[in-house]
């Protein structure tokens, strides 16, 4: 039992004399939890509390059942709450003895939540619907007579018979006899069931006279204006367009760094001020900054008016040419209405997408995303937002569809649900999002994509619901040394082996056992979530089950820091660090070694993730992928084809920070000509195409040269795929 002794003495003390002290005991009386938030179900919560005296507890809410009220020192009350058929509510536990007094706050969820939204914030009205009732549809379930409505309309009262019903705002209007537009608004608030004032503002814009508002542009004469340092748009402009992106969930904007060398600078309230518009036939795209946080007041699917004069549209100096219409203000949205089904609903494969895509909304179908492990940021978070640095502010996951194409997916730092702890979706489906050309140190392709929300990442779950199969797939290494190839790990699905053509380096007396930290735990992370690995890294087996890659007991040893990373000893990722053979003037390889017979199909490919990992760089920049059905080995290049070439980059190392650098791996697809399929072997390698390599400078992405027993290279992950 808990007793606070406290005790109020009073003393004084005179040379010539002293008095007697005395002693009051306390009163004391507190529940230790002060608010409690309970289901629209009924339930029943305890109520711990100290009390050194006898009282009583009690309600005056018909909803709460107060069991056993009387007390008599420390104890426990039983609360039990009815079902809550309406709104959301909160009434007060009572907590008295005959000196002291105590309050405890139940706040209940109800089974309607209390909703006061309107189809738009903006309505423009028209002098020829004067004196007309005028509705702005709105939904609306809290209690009309809650609901305190204020018109503000500078000059004198214009709108009148103003009248809110359960499905809109009703109100008539004055005719305008100005040459000008004129606006107002109408505030609404109410104090919901737990409390809180919740307020809604309906700005109305009244055109003028002669109900000419603006001269119509369209998108293809803002875009013949535009020019690389900002054309000026006139007075009057007025453009009309269906928002497609939302900067709420953190995903709308590219916020690039502009400092490398201290602990990074990036403009994140960017994303804030990001909008995308696209015109009302879809055909193209803007992408719009407005002046600050405040002014994005747009509303994704909603089919929206703009007066633009004070604005300037930007054109990009390279291909693919990019719009973008800056210092936008919430002062030129005319209206906004909710998106009908005219919204065009712009549906393709990634083969299809054109340079006139970019900033519109897009629907990608038949798509998935290959790399079946970790979540959509694999990243060390010791140099991201999450442990209070900034060297990054977004980073791209491959993604790719039925019909072989692929492009990279962002996902920004701030993204709130980029490492939330749950998995990537394993099998296919369609991916929505608002389709750009953004910078990135590495191969990042022509066109990438912004899904917006989680939600438009619409893949299945299932592997099982997936347009591909697997011919061989290695997410982790088990056992090592099969029969076929020296030294190699085996496929944790399907066929094949794993191995690396130097053969001069072993570690603990076995060749390919040199693995890598990986990042690829779930999350949440941060360095408020030190330690936390309880959402494994999203691997699951043919059976269902989850792999856990460390031994049980061992699982402290994950993400001690708050940075995402699972140990070396999970084996999660595999290196090599000698990859020049000076001697021949070539490169060694990773080489990999599966059948594909009886595999038939249309589409085939390969999918790996890799990047450089060497604190003193010297890892190959360059590569490319071959294959063969005949031989084994790479350096017999009269029987290998090169399917491909790409690049590597480092990874961040707090002493090297260069504007090449990633904070984690990257994943590359790349076709499998059908040739390869239905053989006994198919071998494919990848392979430094030259000697260039990372230098220690600021200017240093390919003036160095490949260092052995240095320049580490990490492999995540490698499958080969092929359509069901």
């Amino acid at each position: 039992m808990k007793r606070i002794a406290l005790w109020f003495v009073a003393c004084l003390a005179l040379a010539a004399c002293s008095k007697d002290y005395y002693a009051y005991p306390a009163d004391e009386l507190g529940a230790t939890k002060k608010s409690f938030e309970v289901s629209a179900e009924a339930g029943g919560i305890s109520v711990h509390f100290y009390a050194n005296s006898a009282g009583t507890a009690f309600t005056d809410a018909s909803w709460l059942h107060v069991e056993n009220p009387s007390f008599d020192g420390d104890g426990t009350l039983s609360v039990l709450y009815d079902t809550n058929d309406g709104i959301p509510r909160h009434s007060h536990l009572l907590l008295e003895t005959p000196t002291r007094r105590d309050t405890v706050t139940i706040y209940q969820k109800g089974a309607v939540d209390e909703k006061f939204e309107f189809s738009s914030r903006q309505m423009l009205v028209y002098n020829r619907d004067a004196g007309q009732d005028i509705v702005v549809p709105a939904t609306v379930t809290v209690p009309i007579e809650k609901v305190n409505v204020l018109p503000v309309f500078p000059g004198y009262e214009w709108v009148s018979d103003i009248v809110l019903t359960a499905t809109g705002l009703h109100f008539k209007t004055e005719e305008n006899w100005d040459s000008g537009t004129r606006r107002g608004s109408i505030f609404l608030s109410f104090v919901d069931g737990w409390g809180n004032t919740q307020e809604h503002r309906l700005t109305i814009i009244q055109a003028p006279h002669d109900d000419i508002i603006g001269t119509p542009v369209s998108a293809e004469q803002l875009r013949e204006a535009a020019t690389t340092e900002g054309y000026d748009i006139p007075e009057g402009s007025y453009f009309e367009g269906y928002i497609v992106s939302t900067s709420e969930f953190g995903n709308a904007g590219d916020s690039p760094v502009e400092d490398w060398s201290g602990n990074g600078v990036i403009d994140y309230e960017r994303n804030d001020r990001t909008v995308y518009i696209e015109s009302l036939d879809g055909k193209y795209g803007f992408k719009m900054i407005t002046v600050n946080e405040a002014d994005n007041v747009f509303v994704r699917d909603q089919k929206v008016g703009l007066l633009l004069y004070g604005a300037a549209v930007f054109r990009t100096a390279s291909a693919p040419v990019c719009y973008t219409i800056e210092g936008v203000t919430s002062s030129m949205l005319l209206y906004s209405s909710e998106a009908s089904t005219e919204m065009p609903a712009k549906r393709m494969s990634i083969a299809d997408l054109k340079d006139d895509d970019i900033y519109t909304g897009v629907t990608l179908v038949d798509c998935e995303i290959p790399m079946r492990k970790g979540p959509l940021t694999p990243i060390n978070e010791g140099y991201g937002t999450l442990c209070s640095y900034n060297f990054i502010s977004k980073f791209p996951m491959l993604l790719r569809d039925k019909e072989g194409g692929s492009l990279q997916m962002w996902t920004n730092m701030k993204c709130s649900w980029r490492r939330d702890g749950k998995p990537m979706p394993a099998g296919s489906g369609d991916v929505r999002g608002v389709i750009v050309s953004e910078q990135w140190p590495g191969d990042i392709g022509k066109y990438q994509i912004r899904p917006m929300t989680r939600e438009d990442i619409a893949l299945s779950e299932s592997f099982d619901d997936n347009f591909s199969g697997l011919i061989s797939e290695f997410r982790y290494v088990t056992s090592t040394n099969p029969e076929h190839l020296a030294g190699a790990i085996v496929a944790t699905q399907g066929n094949g082996e794993l191995t690396h053509t130097y053969t001069g380096y072993t570690y603990r007396g076995k060749r390919m056992y040199n693995f890598s930290p990986s990042y690829f735990y779930l999350g949440p992370c941060g360095s408020k979530r030190k330690g936390e690995y309880v959402n494994g890294v999203g691997i699951f087996l043919e059976d269902g089950s989850e792999y856990i890659p460390w031994a049980v007991g061992d699982e402290g040893k994950q993400n001690t820091d708050g940075k995402g990373w699972i140990a070396t000893e999970c084996r999660l990722s595999w290196s090599n660090k000698y990859w020049w053979d000076s001697g021949n003037n070539r490169g060694y390889s990773w080489l990999f070694r599966c059948s594909t017979a009886g595999i038939t199909s249309d589409r085939a490919s390969v999918q790996f993730a890799m990047y450089n990992n060497s604190q003193k760089l010297g890892s190959p920049r360059y590569w490319k992928i071959s294959y063969s059905t005949t031989s084994q080995d790479p350096t017999e290049t009269d029987q290998w084809t090169e399917i491909g070439q790409f690049t590597v980059n480092d990874v961040m190392i707090w002493a090297n920070r260069y504007d090449w650098c990633v904070l984690g791996t990257q994943v590359y697809d790349f076709p499998l000509p059908l040739d390869a399929l239905g053989k006994d072997m198919l071998c494919i390698a990848l392979t430094p195409r030259n000697n260039k390599a990372g230098k220690i400078a600021q200017n240093g992405y390919d003036s160095g040269t490949i260092a052995n027993n240095s320049g580490y290279n990490t492999m995540d992950y490698f499958a080969i795929r092929y359509n069901k």
